[in-house]
């Protein structure tokens, strides 16, 4: 069998066609130029509000366990000698109400004064929630309070793990968890628009030859 050589164009004729305007200017863009990232104000919010979460979940952390441990303390008999609202003085803020409390209980022969409710201080802009919480513990009484043992000056009323857990912990695990959750769906949300803008991109850009569907 004869074979016949074969043709070979030598391909003078093929001239790339002059790309668009449009097509350059996508050519030369950079993929960072494609990053769609969250406004600064957004950015901020987040960071403030992820500063504040980890601050409370460390002092709800440490509350929590204190009172936990105060748990296991003794408990001696305490003459309740004052307990008052009173007003914290903030210029023109809002105004802050807490605790005027005090109270002398006898340790080993030793007579000493009390003035913590509980673990963390007690603030409220209500008057009337401070009052709540010193009814238990009016003038006069005598109730049990909870000593350490190994330093008799620190006593607290009232333990309660549970409100630390459930006011300051949790709290902050679901403000973290949500920051979290933001920042990966618009991680994702970004990486697609990034992708997708880069592969428009180069098509754009890509020369366009006569005939090169022959």
């Amino acid at each position: 069998m004869r074979y016949q050589r074969a043709y070979c164009y030598n391909g003078k004729d093929l001239r790339p066609q002059q790309s668009q305007p449009e097509a350059q200017s996508w050519q030369a863009m950079k993929p960072a130029q494609f990053q769609i990232t969250a406004t600064p104000t957004v950015r901020a919010i987040r960071y403030m509000s992820l500063i504040a979460a980890i601050l409370v979940f460390i002092v709800g952390i440490a509350h929590y366990f204190t009172a936990t441990w105060a748990t296991t303390w003794q408990q001696v008999s305490v003459e309740v000698t004052r307990a008052e609202v009173a007003r914290i003085k903030h210029g023109d803020a809002v105004p802050i109400f807490t605790a005027d409390l005090s109270y002398t209980y006898n340790v080993n022969g030793e007579t000493l004064t009390g003035t913590r409710l509980s673990v963390a201080p007690t603030r409220s802009t209500s008057p009337g929630e401070v009052k709540r919480m010193l009814a238990p513990f009016s003038e006069g009484r005598t109730v049990l309070a909870y000593v350490n043992p190994n330093r008799p000056e620190q006593v607290y009323l009232t333990t309660n793990p549970n409100y630390y857990m459930m006011n300051f912990v949790l709290p902050a695990l679901i403000v973290l968890a949500l920051n979290w959750l933001f920042g990966q769906v618009q991680h994702v949300r970004d990486e697609r628009r990034r992708r997708r803008d880069w592969r428009f991109g180069e098509l754009q850009a890509a020369p366009v030859y006569a005939g090169a569907a022959i």
